[in-house]
């Protein structure tokens, strides 16, 4: 036979019995948009996931603390290892680390612009070497980060975030302060606000006096004689080499960074000051110095080449008796947990397609047993048995096929319905109004690939299906076959 007698006598036993080939191409369009739609649920969680991340700017970055424990059973806490330049060392050895940071935080000290002054300052020193490796100082409005290669102790280099420039104020006009609270911008459109000062152009200074610039606070009712001297202000000159752009997390967008070494600078200037005041003028200070003269830090950044390395490098410092904290602790057990719902919707879609497929396989054999005589009269006229057999496969193909196909259009509609419940959810109507926005970006992705996949698998479990019943026929005795009624 040709093969074009067989697609044509293919098609028409497919027509000669509707009502048993509807059944069976409904059994494999149900198991077709059962298989689209589970795996367009998955997509969806995928796409979820990545957004996830999206919204994370450094999955890559473990904080290291200093462990702090308490016994409930003696009442005294233990403290664990301490973060110096030797943990340093250790962490920049472990496998897979990029880059290793001290950091530390400085908050006595007032920054002068002009007539113009910033209360607090969120100064944190950082070491210029490791910087570029963190996300959070890639986009750099003007200038550069801090530079690795410093010769001048006294040459204050910093890098200001985006909010600095509009924290000034002037203490002696009123109510600029409060117009500072009163602005806010959250990094959507152009910012609304205007610049205290230029970051580029005006120099600005650092003082430890908390109170220069504001107007005398004099207390009236006190009855002293005593006489308080005026503190001597000293600045120390800024250099700004670079600013950065707005961070939509908001790690730097209010904080000044310096090096290492300037911060070992300003601190010991910082304890010349106390000393000249009576230990007084200043708000805060973080301790940073052990008995012994050395240097500890509050916290340690690592940077890890790729974020599956990061809990194998947390497993490892928190060996060494620290404690550490990681965007990735959080995003782990989400991860999993979508990992596992996408294996879950792909093994009820693959079970519909199971049933699917028995459906050819009991629909096929019993148009073998009815076409017996059929197959017989085939054999005697000379059929091949290889034409017998290819027959029967597609037919069970072409089954599948079609099945596959009806089962296309149909997804869509169900993942439309799904996505529109969605949508009408999470905007709070009854399904009367929803936003199209929110449809196309739904928990239900088909793309096409997918119906392209569904169509071609669909064939292939009508193609497998039709192969028992085709061997069956190969197998009919002509003779026996003829004697059937």
């Amino acid at each position: 036979m040709r093969i074009f007698d067989v697609i044509k006598l293919a098609f028409k036993n497919l027509f000669r019995r509707k009502a048993r080939t509807v059944l069976t191409l409904l059994g494999i369009t149900v198991g077709a948009v059962s298989v689209i739609i589970m795996i367009s649920i998955g997509l969806g969680l995928d796409e979820s996931k990545k957004e996830l991340l999206s919204q994370f700017t450094s999955l890559e970055k473990i904080e290291v603390y200093r462990r702090w424990d308490y016994d409930d059973s003696t009442g005294q806490s233990t403290v664990g290892a301490v973060l110096n330049d030797a943990a340093v060392a250790a962490f920049k050895k472990i496998k897979n680390v990029k880059a290793v940071t001290p950091t530390m935080n400085f908050g006595s000290a007032r920054l002068v612009s002009g007539k113009k002054v910033l209360m607090w300052s969120q100064i944190r020193a950082i070491d210029p070497e490791a910087m570029p490796f963190f996300e959070e100082f890639e986009n750099v409005k003007f200038g550069s980060l801090l530079p690795v290669n410093d010769d001048d102790e006294k040459t204050i280099n910093v890098v200001l975030g985006y909010n600095v420039p509009y924290s000034f104020y002037n203490p002696k006009k009123r109510g600029d302060q409060d117009s500072i609270w009163s602005e806010w911008y959250s990094g959507e459109g152009e910012d609304p606000r205007q610049l205290r000062i230029d970051p580029e152009n005006d120099q600005i200074k650092l003082t430890f006096n908390m109170e220069y610039g504001e107007p005398p606070n004099i207390d009236l009712s006190l009855d002293s004689s005593e006489v308080v001297p005026i503190k001597r202000t000293k600045f120390y000159n800024l250099n700004v080499v670079g600013y950065l752009a707005f961070d939509p997390d908001y790690t730097t967008n209010d904080v000044i960074y310096i090096s290492i070494e300037d911060y070992k600078y300003l601190q010991a200037e910082y304890n010349i000051y106390q000393k000249q005041n009576g230990g007084g003028g200043g708000y805060y200070y973080e301790e940073t110095t052990s008995s012994n003269g050395e240097m500890q830090y509050s916290q340690i950044y690592v940077k890890a080449n790729t974020m599956n390395d990061v809990s194998a490098i947390q497993k490892e410092i928190e060996g060494m008796g620290y404690s550490t904290s990681s965007y990735m602790s959080y995003v782990e057990p989400l991860q999993k947990k979508i990992e596992n719902d996408q294996f879950l919707f792909l093994a009820i879609g693959c079970i519909a397609f199971l049933v699917a497929a028995l459906n050819i396989i009991n629909t096929m054999l019993m148009s073998t047993y009815e076409r017996t005589r059929e197959i017989g009269i085939m054999k005697v006229l000379g059929c091949k048995i290889s034409d017998i057999r290819n027959l029967f496969l597609l037919e069970a193909g072409l089954m599948g096929f079609c099945g596959g196909v009806i089962g296309v259009p149909l997804s869509y509609l169900v993942s439309f319905i799904i996505n529109y419940m969605q949508a009408a959810q999470s905007t709070g109507n009854t399904g009367y109004y929803y936003d199209p926005t929110l449809v196309s970006q739904g928990s239900s992705i088909i793309p096409l690939w997918l119906c392209l996949a569904a169509i071609l698998f669909s064939s292939l479990v009508g193609f497998i299906s039709g192969l028992y019943p085709s061997i069956r026929a190969m197998k009919l005795s002509a003779l026996e076959a003829i004697k059937n009624e």
